[in-house]
């Protein structure tokens, strides 16, 4: 400065040259609207165990926090140390989620210090998150724990974190001591009915079971009695497997003798789901290897590879049971598995439209460049496809920037295939990166064209998850080990809206959380379930909720995903329905960003007798994401 008459240099915070821009360049800034799927996203395929554990905790941690404002809206205090925990697993997702995995040398030299450090610094924050999301549940659990109504029998509470009343299946612990592994029981719900339960695993001192819950009411929470009877349980034998898996909803065909998918159709909507004459059929396990030159995709290019598919495929018996039917498969693929193979579950769901696929693999190390992909060659006539990605959704090709990455995709909950007709939605809970249309590693399509649409991507309605990878040439893993589990459920309907895809990936990512209890000896004298969110809007979704950092209240935040304006009631005297004050018991609603600053103040409980009545509504826009801070 004391030099130059120009330019004057000062130090400046980024806010400061922000609103600097804002101020005196806005109108001289080009505006550019879409996605950005970025390049880096690979990368997680180099960590496809702890990345998968990651995913995992990030739902369950939605789901959690979701079950911390339940508790303050009945009431419980906060305290420091769950303030303290949540701070905590809020950081460990963050920075596993950054995108690099480890030193410059990963690659070139894995086994240095630099690299192992550096990798267990960073496998270190996803292991934590699932770690002390355990201990957040159960704190919160002990806490809500003395507030639910309790049975002269044994109990299940199931808690529903989501803004509508939602069935579906969940996985529950029960202790021998509860519920004996040689006696027949029956899971009544308040209504008298049955609900289903099937045995997923067992070891000497419990069972975990796949519950089959319905009606379980937003934000809250639905009681189930356990009825042990004297019978003896009956054992649940396989059957031979013609070749057809089949319920009310769907029809799966397979070749016995090679164990390939041959047909998916959708029975309900009278449509067959997949392409027939693809190159590689549904389910099918796809080993890709790059050979020794791993930079070549450094160059844009892929001129050495390789790829083959699981082989010597064998199809077990059909299994029956009060919740699903099921085949399993296992095939072989030398350098990638151990002896024992790659396993794949098929399960069709009695009481839902689901199809679910559970693969497990033991990895063998392998440091030469290598991937796998699972293959699902969807097919609608007219369709394309939509990725949901941070903050909404997108059509990949023409509603992302140009030059952000097509090779592959990044999704959060869901990905479909979608036409004017239909369409048919694939959710995987642990892996996060699809190929879209084609195997489009090394092609590097350029988004767009110059007259800003696509005329080459996706290349057809196929989908191929890609399980796993080690392709770059630094900061990632060079190899990995271990056994994966990983899964995907799909589902197909003739309703083509944004609203049904959405749903249908938030219930197969945020958990229900549920609670066993043993006979109380002094039971209440009915199990009513609790709601503490109303809503009339069904395309309005509650992505996440929290406590808020300063006073007593919870921060909603919420997102349309119908592309239409819609509202949500806070408080109008002319409906007969609960509003979401009345849901909430809030005493104040105020819309804030963020940072839980206010915008403007929707409602105020007003206790004065002479108080005037006011409807109040929270209003969005098409797509619009709001937050919503409810003080209580």
């Amino acid at each position: 400065n004391k030099t130059y008459v120009w330019p004057k240099l000062r130090l400046a915070t980024i806010s400061e040259c922000m609103d600097l821009m804002k101020s005196s360049h806005a109108s001289e800034l080009p505006v550019t609207r879409g996605a950005w799927p970025d390049w880096w996203m690979d990368g997680f395929g180099s960590a496809a165990i702890a990345t998968a554990y990651a995913r995992m905790a990030h739902a369950v941690y939605i789901a959690n926090l979701g079950l911390m404002s339940m508790a303050a809206i009945m009431g419980i205090p906060g305290n420091n140390s769950i303030s303290d925990l949540n701070a905590e697993i809020t950081d460990d997702i963050a920075f596993y989620d950054e995108h690099t995995f480890g030193a410059a040398e990963s690659i070139t030299d894995p086994l240095c210090e630099n690299s192992v450090v550096q990798l267990g610094e960073k496998l270190s924050y996803a292991w934590s998150a699932v770690k002390k999301n355990r201990i957040l549940r159960e704190e919160m659990m002990g806490q809500i724990q003395p507030l639910i109504p309790k049975s002269g029998l044994p109990t299940i509470t199931v808690f529903n974190t989501l803004n509508w009343s939602r069935s579906g299946n969940t996985p529950i612990y029960i202790d021998h001591q509860l519920l004996p592994r040689d006696k027949e029981f029956r899971i009544l719900h308040t209504d008298g009915t049955e609900l289903p339960m099937q045995a997923v695993s067992t070891r000497e001192e419990g069972t975990w079971w796949m519950m089959y819950v319905k009606d379980v009411p937003p934000l809250g929470y639905h009681t189930y009695q356990i009825d042990v009877t004297g019978v003896p349980r009956k054992i649940q034998e396989g059957k031979p497997f013609s070749g057809v898996l089949e319920n009310d909803f769907y029809r799966l065909s397979l070749n016995v003798k090679t164990g390939k998918i041959t047909g998916f159709k959708d029975k309900q909507w009278n449509q067959e789901l997949v392409d027939e004459h693809a190159r590689y059929t549904t389910g099918e396990f796809i080993y890709e290897r790059l050979g020794k030159n791993r930079g070549q995709l450094e160059q844009r290019q892929l001129d050495e590879f390789t790829r083959e598919t699981w082989n010597n495929l064998r199809v077990s018996e059909i299994t029956r049971g009060p919740v699903w039917q099921s085949i399993v498969l296992t095939g072989q693929m030398a350098g990638c598995s151990d002896p024992s193979g790659i396993r794949c579950e098929i399960r069709l769901f009695h009481h839902e439209k689901k199809v679910e696929f559970c693969y497990s693999m033991k990895k063998l190390a392998v440091t030469d460049p290598e991937g796998a992909y699972v293959a699902f060659p969807f097919k609608l006539a007219g369709g394309h496809h939509v990725a949901e990605v941070a903050g909404g959704t997108m059509r990949p090709g023409t509603e992302q920037l140009e030059g952000s990455a097509t090779d592959w995709t990044g999704i959060q909950n869901f990905i479909a295939l979608r036409s004017d007709s239909g369409q048919v939605v694939m959710v995987s809970p642990e892996i996060p990166l699809v190929q879209l249309g084609d195997l489009n590693l090394g092609k590097f399509f350029r988004a767009q064209n110059p007259g800003g649409k696509s005329t080459s991507y996706p290349a057809s309605g196929a989908i191929y998850s890609w399980v796993l990878n080690n392709y770059w040439t630094t900061n990632f893993l060079a190899s990995q080990e271990g056994e994966l589990k990983w899964t995907y459920q799909i589902t197909s309907s003739d309703n083509p809206s944004n609203t049904l895809a959405t749903r249908f990936g938030m219930e197969n990512r945020i958990p229900f959380l549920s609670r066993v209890f043993p006979a109380a000896t002094k039971p209440d004298t009915l199990l009513l379930p609790a709601s503490f969110f109303s809503s009339s809007s069904s395309n309005v979704v509650l992505v996440n909720m929290r406590p808020a950092t300063i006073g007593n209240g919870i921060l909603l935040q919420m997102r349309e995903t119908a592309g239409k304006a819609d509202s949500i009631a806070v408080d109008d005297p002319l409906l007969s329905s609960v509003t979401l004050a009345m849901a909430t018991r809030a005493k104040s609603v105020t819309e804030v960003n963020v940072l839980e600053e206010p915008r403007l103040r929707l409602w105020q409980h007003d206790t004065s007798p002479s108080g005037t009545l006011r409807s109040a509504w929270i209003t969005f826009k098409p797509n619009e994401t709001k937050f919503i801070l409810i003080g209580l």
